[in-house]
This record gives structure tokens, sequence and C-alpha cells, in this order.
């Protein structure tokens, strides 16, 4: 599965109902590195992120129910007036054009370490009418960023929880946990309306600067993240196809199981 990089020819759809029932994703608490043995992965080197993820064949392709994760967010090292980003991400896709995933985001701004959670759902067009029929709150293509901000308290050290649930017919439901302030949110969205982009799961450390952002990449302290899909199936015996993202900026760390530790790397 090769991840695609976003441009300006994409649908995001931005339909939503928050919810502040309880969260189906995530533990009270969770012991980060917890693992089993993993098999060996296909290596799949790229400019912008770091991670693993699951998906069948071509012939026998796997669809995902829900993909989840748990990380520490981790602390970002921010130089006097500088402007950068790093994430982390766990989503759902079709390995191709769409793509639905949340994140928490550590950002530089003006030298201050910042530090939220996002989500998006995004997927390729070249009709503009598709655009407009589907996606009348989309974001203009002036935006900096089309990801939607979350309404939950985020700092670095907390302990969160993420997951991305397919609910047939292109909707989804995406999900956080601080764990650490036993806060959670959750949004109900459409996606690509003509098929289930849920063949592939992945959780990733992302460069946004390699994804359409123009601020470079933020030194973070390394990052575990526990990756499971479906009910605590580890993303290492997840599927057919195991991929490993490998990236110039960052370490991708050996998976065992569920578990995986991305390093920050010099440039």
């Amino acid at each position: 599965m090769k991840r695609f990089f976003k441009s300006k020819l994409i649908i995001t759809l931005v339909t939503v109902v928050m919810l502040t029932g309880a969260i189906a994703v995530g533990l009270a608490s969770h012991t980060l590195g917890q693992s089993h043995a993993a098999p060996s992965p296909r290596v799949f080197r790229n400019p912008g992120y770091a991670g693993y993820a699951a998906e069948g064949t071509e012939k026998n392709p796997i669809h995902y129910k829900t993909v989840y994760a748990v990380w520490n967010v981790a602390p970002i090292t921010c130089a006097p007036k500088e402007n950068s980003s790093s994430a982390t991400w766990v989503g759902l896709s079709n390995g191709g054009n769409a793509l639905e995933q949340i994140a928490t985001v550590s950002e530089c701004i003006d030298g201050s370490p910042h530090y939220s959670a996002v989500w998006e759902i995004i997927w390729f067009t070249s009709l503009n009418s598709f655009r407009n029929l589907f996606n009348p709150l989309s974001f203009s293509d002036s935006s900096p960023s089309p990801y939607t901000t979350i309404p939950i308290s985020i700092n670095a050290g907390n302990q969160v929880s993420a997951a991305v649930t397919s609910l047939g017919k292109g909707q989804f439901r995406l999900e956080i946990r601080n764990i650490t302030t036993n806060v959670h949110q959750s949004v109900q969205a459409w996606g690509d309306p003509f098929s289930d982009a849920n063949n592939v799961a992945e959780c990733v450390q992302e460069d946004p600067s390699r994804a359409g952002s123009t601020v470079p990449f933020s030194h973070f302290d390394p990052v575990t993240i526990d990756c499971f899909v479906n009910t605590n199936t580890p993303i290492a015996t997840a599927g057919t196809i195991l991929w490993k993202y490998v990236m110039p900026k960052a370490n991708t760390g050996v998976l065992t199981g569920d578990a995986f530790t991305v390093t920050w790397l010099k440039p």
C-alpha cells in the first residue's frame, strides 16, 4: 500500500455530529509497549511518514471495521521564533484516493509548543461538481489546512487513545479520548459515498511539510504507538500484508505485535 499525499483536489466532508457520551475506543488505562511476535513487513520508503499499515491482497481485500491506537503525546523542542509541526495519526483508507483519520498535532508557533487534536476525511476527485454536490461546507483552496480541530485539551505527556470506525455506506466515526484527563470527543462524518474506504488500517507519525503544509518538521521526543484493528488485534497480525513506512526525518522502530516507537532524526 502506498499512502497518498494531499493536494488541492480533495473533498473534505464536514457534516458532523459531536457526541459527548461514552467513547468506544481505548481503555481507562493502558500499558504502552505490551506486544507479541511480529512477521517481517514490506518496507515502503517515502518522504513524509513513519509507521505501519495492514491490508489484504488485491484479490482478497480485508475490510476493517475499526482501527485504534494508544500513545503518549510526545513533547516537542522549539527554537526561538520557530514554526513547525508533527502529527501522530490513526486511520483507515482504500490505499489510493480516500482517507479517514484522527490525530494529535504538536506544533511550534513562534517558538512556543502547542498541542491539539484534529480529524479529517478526504477523497480525491477531478470533478469539481462532486465537490459542490457532496461538500457544500468544504475548505477553500486558500485554506492552509483541511484539518478540523477537535475541542479537547491536549498537553505533552498526556496518554490518548483514538479510533476510526467504518459505519458503512461512506459514513465514519472518529473518536479520541484523553486518558490522562478522562475527557473524550467523537464525530460522525461522511467519506467517499461510492465506496467504503476501509481496506487499509494504519498508524503513523507524519511530517506535515510533506503533505501540503509549508512549515518544517518539529523535533519531537520518541513516541511509542500501540496500534490495533477491530477487537484488540495487533496491527502486526491484522493483514495479509504488513507495511513498514520509512522516512528520512524519523526512524521507524521494530514492530512487536501492536507496539512500535518513532524517533525524530536530526537533519
